[in-house]
This record gives structure tokens, sequence and C-alpha cells, in this order.
């Protein structure tokens, strides 16, 4: 069986699925709260993956209630570790309410 390509958005595409600006999304960078899936080493163009989508989406609900960058920082880091240390999926489980 063949092993598909990723998917990639361009920054413009995320940033417009998103509704984040290329700005915030370069800020977040920055910052380590949200990472491109791909920077082009030559070109230094921003891909991400269709899936990073719902942590942009969460990121733009907390920065509408005034999140402190800092604080949405901490909380996808633990957010990652919870997910690394993860069992799930098992069988009957439901999805973590931050895969929404």
């Amino acid at each position: 069986m063949e092993k598909s390509q990723p998917t990639y958005l361009s920054i413009g595409d995320f940033a417009e699925a998103s509704r984040l600006s290329r700005k915030a999304l370069r800020l977040y960078e920055e910052r380590d709260i949200l990472r491109p899936a791909y920077v082009d080493p030559e070109s230094g163009y921003r891909y991400y993956q269709p899936d990073q989508l719902a942590a942009a989406r969460l990121i733009r609900a907390l920065r509408q209630i005034e999140m402190p960058l800092a604080a949405i920082q901490q909380l996808i880091a633990a957010r990652q570790s919870s997910m690394r240390h993860s069992s799930w999926p098992m069988k009957g489980d439901t999805p973590p309410v931050w895969s929404r």
C-alpha cells in the first residue's frame, strides 16, 4: 500500500482557513505557540497541515477573549504533552475536547 504525501497549506491559505492573519501566524511561530509543519529551507515559505486548523481556531478563540499569549503558549504545550502521552484512541473512547 502506497503512503500518500502530506497535504500542505501555504501560510496565506492557512490564514484564510483559520481566520488568523499572516502576521499573527508568524508571531505564534516565534512564540512557539503554533509552528508551521514545514518551512522551505530555500524560500523560507511556511506551510501548515490541515490538522493544525483546530489548534489555530482554538488560539483565535482564546485571543478573542483576551487570553495572554504566554497563557496560550502554556495551554498549547500542555495539550501537546498530554496528547503525546495519551493512549487514545482506544476502542470506545471519545476524542479529547482539544481535537475538535
